[in-house]
């Protein structure tokens, strides 16, 4: 880990956030001290999200469908709030210091259904998403 550097501002100074992922996998998530952006290391390479993510495979395995129902969608509205009353916990200086001025830019890389963007958005962030299986993500526009 001594070796990576922040992808955004390049610092090599982090803390670990959190160390698991879905179904309790280890995966573990650090923010930089500098920017405070949050980042899984050591990052998986282009090869494995190519094939995670190609005829929304990742979306039939691991979301359960290509196409959220009402009871996925509230499923991930609950975990977005257990990530950001963890957050909160850990950090709330970060979460909720926002000058009126400039307000904190916050992106999501595998966003899903929002759920998380919309919180970051109700305590005042500017926040953005990327969703990279395709069919989830216009499902999910359609709905809204």
């Amino acid at each position: 880990m001594n070796e990576t550097s922040c992808y955004l501002c390049g610092q090599r100074n982090f803390f670990l956030l959190h160390n698991k992922g879905r179904n309790n996998k280890k995966v573990e998530n650090f923010v930089c001290n500098n920017c405070g952006f949050v980042m899984v290391l050591p990052r998986p390479n282009t090869e494995f999200f190519d094939e995670q993510y190609k005829d929304s495979q990742f979306s039939k395995e691991a979301r359960g469908s290509q196409r959220p129902d009402k009871k996925k969608l509230e499923q991930t509205d609950k975990r977005a709030e257990q990530r950001f009353e963890y957050i909160a916990e850990h950090d709330s200086n970060w979460l909720y210091e926002i000058e009126k001025s400039s307000p904190k830019q916050f992106l999501e890389v595998g966003c899903g259904t929002g759920s998380f963007l919309r919180l970051m958005k109700a305590v005042g962030w500017d926040a953005e998403g990327i969703e990279p299986d395709g069919d989830y993500t216009a499902s999910v526009e359609e709905d809204f």
